[in-house]
């Protein structure tokens, strides 16, 4: 996690490892530490801080989807069924 940018303090480890060992606990009844490539996505993404995002984000994001006329053209309610919000 850390080679990712994300520098967990120790009580956030003992809570991913304590979810590793939950989710094993639950679906199998072993207590295991070994951790597959699609559980360190799941931890990484679940336990990482939000990157900040702010607007000049989100209107680069919808300039790469759709060309600038197409942009400045579309209303609130459009926005909002693009999003599916």
């Amino acid at each position: 996690m850390r080679a990712m940018g994300f520098y967990p303090t120790e009580f956030e480890v003992k809570c991913m490892v304590d979810e590793v060992r939950q989710e094993h606990m639950s679906t199998a009844g072993l207590v295991t530490m070994d951790v597959t490539i699609d559980t360190f996505i799941k931890l990484f993404v679940n336990h990482r801080p939000v990157y900040g995002i702010g607007k000049n984000n989100i209107e680069e994001a919808f300039r790469v989807l759709i060309d600038d006329e197409k942009l400045n053209s579309l209303s609130r309610e459009e926005l909002t069924t693009f999003l599916g919000t």
